[in-house]
């Protein structure tokens, strides 16, 4: 509807037409097709009316932030977890404004229904050093949420899941939102545990190639203003981003706190978009 308005006014001659413009967003290799959609509905209302993003063919890690980083690479922009850093140190710049309202930093546990007694008595992180776990994400995935954890690698989160129920492992680390995605859809053996909630500070944020200056200015604006006049918060709402807080009874749970999250300020983000970060168990 906007850009059909827009149109009209520019064939009455109120305004000047701006060309159409794509931009195209990094696929992760892995991603839930619901979060994806997610972050691409969120891109397209960031961008203005005439602009569009669109996503790759999906992609691992590695090779999204090298096509992200290199001048006319596959992808222009990518998500990733705001607490990386180094992701200037190969020519990318982050838009410092939270994504999916800090979901990324709620994390259940789906454990081999042999572990279940022995999940019980676990109240830490150090408690389960000496368990066998994955996200099912890749193994070299710089993604730091679980540097205390020795994670087993795993190609895919259902492939974790298999080898699970297999025994092969003790259990899988899921996102929350993920979980409760798959939470009616686990295979024999796997249980989705009702008590901890690992948690870390952090969420998620758009990564740009330096050069791509109208392309950072458009985002930094965009997710500036559709926060405050809150578009951000009906998509979140409608896309169901926030459903797992009540399926997965994310704030009775017992929560685990893993260590603290470098290179982001979460607290800036609050103050500066009251109401948009969530604050599930925080300690």
């Amino acid at each position: 509807m906007t850009r059909f308005i827009y149109l009209l006014i520019c064939m009455l001659g109120f305004a000047k037409p701006i060309h159409a413009q794509s931009y195209r967003l990094a696929e992760f290799q892995g991603i839930s097709m619901e979060s994806m959609r997610y972050f691409t509905l969120l891109a397209n209302a960031t961008l203005s009316p005439m602009d569009k993003a669109v996503l790759t063919t999906p992609m691992s890690p590695e090779r999204m932030m090298l096509e992200t980083s290199k001048p006319n690479g596959l992808s222009q922009f990518m998500i990733w977890s705001c607490s990386l850093n180094t992701m200037a140190l190969i020519g990318l710049k982050r838009i410092d404004i939270p994504l999916d309202r800090g979901m990324s930093g709620y994390w259940v546990l789906a454990a081999n229904k042999a572990r279940q007694a022995d999940l019980a008595k676990v109240n830490s992180i150090a408690q389960l050093k000496n368990w066998r776990l994955s996200t099912g994400f890749p193994q070299n995935n710089p993604n730091p949420l679980f540097g205390e954890l020795q994670l087993s690698y795993a190609p895919t989160v259902q492939h974790a899941l298999e080898m699970t129920a297999k025994g092969r492992l003790d259990g899988v680390l899921l996102q929350a939102r993920m979980a409760e995605s798959l939470r009616t859809r686990l295979p024999v053996g796997v249980e989705l545990d009702q008590r901890l909630m690992i948690s870390r500070h952090t969420a998620l944020c758009f990564y740009v190639q330096q050069s791509e200056l109208k392309l950072i200015d458009k985002l930094q604006n965009g997710l500036d203003r559709i926060i405050k006049n809150g578009i951000a918060l009906r998509l979140s709402e409608q896309e169901g981003l926030t459903q797992a807080i009540k399926s997965l009874a994310l704030d009775k749970r017992q929560n685990i706190t893993t260590q603290a999250t470098p290179n982001w300020n979460g607290d800036a983000s609050r103050k500066k978009y009251p109401g948009w970060l969530l604050n599930v168990g925080q300690q």
